[in-house]
């Protein structure tokens, strides 16, 4: 998998952390990696790996969001954007 591809995957994947409970998530990894046909077990593993180091840092991206973004807060933020950027700070600081 490219990272392009990787990236769009995680996009999809993260999206849905805004219309889920946090309980429900490993759930709905598994249907969107079955929904996806992500057979590869190396894209699997890497694709599970940062998912689940974006959402252990996901309070501080948003904290990083909020500080920086003037008259704006992640609450208010569309659903699409918020993936956005959450998706861009993580690659930025952290990966």
């Amino acid at each position: 998998m490219s990272r392009r591809e990787l990236r769009e995957q995680l996009f999809k994947l993260l999206f849905r952390i805004e219309f889920n409970a946090e309980e429900e998530m490993p759930q709905q990894e598994e249907f969107f990696l079955e929904e996806e046909e992500i057979v590869g077990e190396s894209d699997r593993k890497q694709l599970d790996a940062k998912f689940h180091n974006i959402l252990e840092k996901l309070e501080e991206i948003d904290r990083e969001l909020n500080e920086k973004v003037s008259g704006w807060d992640t609450g208010r933020m569309g659903k699409v954007d918020l993936t956005i950027l959450r998706l861009a700070v993580y690659e930025i600081e952290y990966d």
